[in-house]
Formats: structure tokens, sequence, C-alpha cells
């Protein structure tokens, strides 16, 4: 089930109820949601693949750059992870929450 709130300000990322990570999206629409990865990445570093997985939610598509990864989701509920790996061969993973706001 999505959680729901009433969001004092809306922003692109924050953090969420639980402490960590969170989007607000409204349940109708598709929007698309950027990780950027340049801070840590060290000097003449990038992004080699990248992968998410969505729960709860629908994930339309994904894409990245070298330095970026981006997400298209529709619906609303439950989390996003991105995993990349790096041309360093690091691996470097971010969680966050989606939630659902009232409008």
């Amino acid at each position: 089930m999505a959680t729901t709130y009433v969001p004092q300000q809306r922003q692109r990322f924050f953090t969420g109820p639980r402490g960590r990570l969170a989007i607000e999206k409204d349940k109708d629409t598709v929007e698309s949601f950027t990780l950027d990865w340049s801070r840590e990445l060290a000097s003449g570093e990038t992004i080699s693949t990248s992968s998410w997985s969505v729960s709860g939610a629908v994930e339309d598509s994904e894409s990245n750059t070298t330095t970026t990864s981006t997400v298209t989701i529709s619906k609303t509920g439950g989390e996003a992870e991105c995993t990349v790996t790096t041309s360093a061969s690091r691996t470097l993973v971010r969680t966050f929450d989606i939630l659902e706001v009232q409008t």
C-alpha cells in the first residue's frame, strides 16, 4: 500500500518519513527522476552500466549518461533502487521511497 501524505513543499528529492531519500509523486502522472552520481565518482571515473529495480510502482523506462541515471515511473508507492557499475569497477547503490501525494 502506498504511503500517502500532504506535502509541505514539493521538492524533487528529500529526506522522507522513514529517514531516507524519497520522492513525492501523484499516482496518475508519469515522471522521470534522475540521480546525479558525479559527487561519488572519482576524477575521470564514469558510469559504465546502470540498472533500476522498482517495487510497488511501475518502471516505464531507464537510461544513463556517464554521470547520471534516470528512471521513468508511473503509478506510485514502494521504492526504487539504482545500481551503477563504474569504469573503476566500483558498484554504487541508491534507494529511494516513492510517496503518493494527495492532490
